[in-house]
């Protein structure tokens, strides 16, 4: 009986450990940027999170999907911004790497995030 409640305790820790994904998606569009503006540029981002172990905030990583259309510029920059209250703006949390020097295209990669302010 003792070993089944050792054995029990332990699968309990090792669920406990295994990474967690949270996925996320968001339209792209002038729309949605604050405040609102009336760029044709349209686009979609899918974006993973996976906390590879949930009891440390060093080695979680973040993938992510881009693809976007119709700016009027080329393309310079892509980042993540951190939380926002509703119409307020946060600061960038994350930089995206991105072939710059296009109006239409797409991209995607992945980062060890360094802090638990990224994730």
């Amino acid at each position: 009986m003792k070993k089944l409640l050792i054995l029990s305790a332990l699968a309990g820790c090792a669920t406990a450990l295994q990474a967690q994904s949270y996925f996320f998606a968001a339209p792209l569009s002038g729309a949605n940027e604050n405040p609102a503006n009336a760029s044709p540029a349209t686009g979609f981002a899918t974006v993973t999170l996976t906390l590879n172990n949930p009891a440390s905030l060093t080695d979680d990583t973040l993938s992510y999907s881009v693809s976007y259309s119709g700016l009027i510029g080329l393309s310079t920059a892509s980042h993540i911004h951190g939380p926002a209250l509703i119409n307020a703006n946060a600061g960038v949390i994350l930089p995206l790497a991105i072939n710059a020097g296009f109006n239409a295209g797409a991209f995607s990669g992945s980062s060890i995030l360094l802090n638990a302010g990224q994730a």
